[in-house]
């Protein structure tokens, strides 16, 4: 019952659609995109079929140890592939950032807080030295307020060193501001909360949002880009 239960939710995810895979893979240097929605809702395999279309990502998976072991386990879970680097062996060999391909999957120290927004700031900062990668930040509602100094620099700054940010969140209210405001791309499902739809009201325009509202299962996902939408944000 419960692998049937799990297949029919596995299906009613949206499948990428080449447009929003697309969308996130040919953002400009220093394009910031937000992928949003509730647990469930696809936007993990949003990503990451961006990002089979690009030759250096760099992920930050929380539970990418978790996620792993569990699927050895036989558990029904799609962890990111790439090499693994927790992020104090990646500190000590920055030079693991250099290569071309690239495909790293880096995990924090722990899971509290205040130390996942302390090691995404660590790794926000080894890539912008590094340069010319796409940082992929997943559960980005967890750290991104607590390393809102890091988030903010690759959102307003990416492009000076050929950064692009990539923020999966079950919330887009949970971003901080001034984050939210710098988003080049949005990919939204679903979402609930009335802050998710104030932000993206704000940023992407209310028709953009009545869109979202209206998204279930198994639709499209919305695809907003800065400066393409008729309606310009408030």
């Amino acid at each position: 019952m419960i692998r049937v239960l799990a297949l029919a939710l596995s299906l009613a995810m949206p499948r990428p659609s080449v447009s929003s895979s697309a969308a996130l893979a040919s953002m400009p240097e220093g394009g910031a995109a937000a992928i949003c929605g509730l647990p469930r809702s696809g936007k993990s395999r949003i990503a990451k079929a961006a990002a089979d279309q690009l030759r250096r990502v760099v992920v930050f998976d929380p539970y990418g140890d978790r996620d792993r072991l569990e699927s050895a386990h036989g558990h029904e879970l799609y962890p990111w592939t790439g090499d693994l680097w927790s992020i104090r062996e990646l500190a000590l060999h920055p030079g693991a950032l250099l290569p071309d391909p690239l495909r790293l999957v880096v995990t924090p120290r722990a899971l509290d807080e205040h130390t996942l927004g302390q090691d995404f700031a660590s790794l926000a900062e080894l890539c912008w030295h590094a340069g010319n990668l796409d940082l992929v930040a997943e559960e980005a509602s967890l750290y991104s307020r607590q390393a809102a100094s890091a988030v903010l620099r690759l959102t307003s700054g990416g492009g000076h060193a050929r950064v692009r940010l990539i923020l999966i969140t079950q919330s887009i209210g949970m971003l901080s501001i001034m984050a939210a405001r710098h988003l080049t791309h949005v990919v939204a499902l679903n979402q609930s909360d009335a802050s998710d739809f104030k932000i993206l009201a704000a940023r992407c325009g209310k028709a953009f949002t009545r869109k979202v509202q209206a998204w279930t299962p198994g639709d499209r996902p919305n695809i907003w880009r800065l400066g393409a939408e008729r309606e310009k944000p408030c």
